[in-house]
């Protein structure tokens, strides 16, 4: 049974300090507790870190969801912004890389998403002594506000969902280290909330002289910070009811993950594969998945092996959602730093320009988790060409009714790794789109024709019986109907 999850996406920004970065994400690992039915992703990026912390980083990859490399320190606030861009519909936590959890404090998560669901926006954790006044408690939890006009400040900052949708990202206009956290506490207060502690959990900053490492001048970074706090509040005033602050950092190469099912499309594979390869954008990973094929599939593929986007892997024959299960698990856990996904049909042919279209949307409108696109259906016995009934922006409302996306589509990886693994019958694609819609809206991007589904005999679609594809699709539309 489908279970939504809540999700809490973690951004850490390291630079250098790497004995501090072990000393912290070690106690993340070791004392975070996580309940069940709470998904959490940690994105980790590195702002131009040392060579030797690079070379940490990229050895222990494996225990952050996403790595972001940068070449050169971007500041705290773009680097935080770009980490918690890689999913939209999620709470948001800034946790540095210099907080250490101690004992008795594994709960601190569990905590703090309890604050969240009874409707707390925005707060802290306290990680080093403040001068508190106790505000409210809320189940049990003391909730402070700090006294003289003092701020929550950044080293372990939550943002619900709901307060990210209305005032959006740090302000980048501070330089590399200046007043992100306390123009965002006066945005926060501006729209009449107020930013509080969550009292009572032992979390510690352990670098406490930050300004040596880093070697700025305080009092002069002050000065030009004030200056441009003073004007951004004159800003906010006047545009009260539309705070929101856009990032201006985006990945700009984000790598997609293609993965390819085929069973016996010997005849059409080579076209397939090459309408992939011929993409305009190229910055991605094509994996081919052999399920049990008895034609010449294999050899046909391995024309393409010295092409290294390609990656090719044999099972048998269990299906196309148990083929696609095997390439998404394949890419988790053997490919770094993806952004998007998609799957392709072995037979199908796609626009060169099918990716460049999808993934420029999909970064400039990152509140839509998939993207999907017009395509053309051709009945190759006879040539015709049809234009299908998806061809149309579909709402949560006509996915009760049974609608699908076609074969032109775009997802957020996160959103993929969210929601879980095809079902291995038939309709996975049905069922899929179903528990993604629960998290995120869709777009349709009706801008050009981006592939064409080749409609024949051996096609798997026209080889299911139609009782068990009726089947099939009432149990999508009671899922629909039941989580949408």
């Amino acid at each position: 049974m489908f279970k939504k999850q809540q999700i809490i996406l973690i951004t850490t920004v390291v630079l250098n300090r790497l004995d501090m970065f072990i000393e912290s994400f070690g106690s993340f690992l070791a004392k975070t507790d996580v309940r069940d039915g709470v998904k959490v992703f940690h994105v980790v990026v590195n702002n131009g870190s040392n060579e030797e912390t690079t070379k940490w980083l990229r050895k222990h990859n494996s225990y952050f969801d996403i790595l972001i490399e940068l070449n050169s320190n971007c500041g705290v606030a773009k680097a935080v912004n770009l980490g918690w861009g890689q999913f939209y519909n999620t709470h948001k936590l800034k946790f540095d890389p210099d907080i250490v959890i101690h004992e008795g404090s594994e709960n601190w998560l569990i905590q703090s998403l309890e604050l969240l669901n009874q409707g707390v926006d925005i707060f802290g954790i306290p990680t080093s002594r403040i001068c508190p006044q106790v505000v409210q408690q809320v189940d049990n939890k003391r909730l402070i506000v700090p006294q003289n006009g003092e701020v929550v400040n950044g080293a372990c900052f939550f943002v619900s969902n709901n307060m990210f949708k209305k005032l959006g990202y740090f302000s980048e206009d501070y330089g590399l280290y200046g007043y992100e956290d306390m123009d965002y506490n006066a945005r926060v207060r501006l729209i009449k909330s107020l930013p509080l502690y969550l009292d009572g959990l032992n979390l510690e900053h352990i670098d406490l002289h930050s300004a040596m490492v880093y070697g700025y001048d305080k009092r002069e970074l002050k000065k030009v910070n004030s200056r441009k706090y003073e004007s951004n509040m004159d800003l906010y005033m006047q545009n009260i009811d539309n705070l929101f602050i856009h990032k201006s950092l985006f990945l700009s190469n984000p790598l997609v993950v293609i993965v390819m099912p085929v069973y016996n499309q010997a005849k059409y594979v080579r076209e397939a594969v090459y309408s992939i390869l011929k993409q305009s954008y190229k910055n991605f990973k094509l994996i081919i998945v052999n399920d049990g094929s008895t034609d010449d599939l294999k050899s046909i593929i391995e024309q393409y092996y010295k092409d290294n986007r390609i990656v090719y892997l044999e099972k048998s024959n269990g299906g196309t959602g148990s083929a696609l299960n095997l390439g998404f698990d394949y890419a988790r856990k053997n490919i770094d730093n993806i952004k998007y996904g998609t799957w392709v049909s072995g037979d199908n042919i796609y626009d060169s320009e099918f990716l460049l279209n999808l993934i420029t949307f999909m970064e400039e409108n990152e509140q839509y988790g998939l993207v999907y696109a017009p395509f053309m259906e051709r009945i190759e016995e006879t040539g015709k060409l049809i234009i299908p009934n998806q061809h149309k922006q579909w709402d949560k409302q006509d996915m009760k009714k049974g609608c699908q996306m076609g074969i032109c589509f775009l997802f957020n990886w996160f959103l993929k790794l969210t929601v879980g693994e095809y079902i291995k019958d038939v309709c996975e694609d049905f069922d899929m789109h179903i528990r993604m819609a629960a998290y995120s809206d869709f777009y349709f991007l009706n801008k050009k024709i981006l592939g064409v589904w080749r409609n024949h005999k051996e096609a798997m679609s026209n080889k299911v019986h139609n009782n068990k594809l009726s089947e099939a699709n009432n149990e999508c539309l009671r899922l629909a109907k039941e989580i949408l």
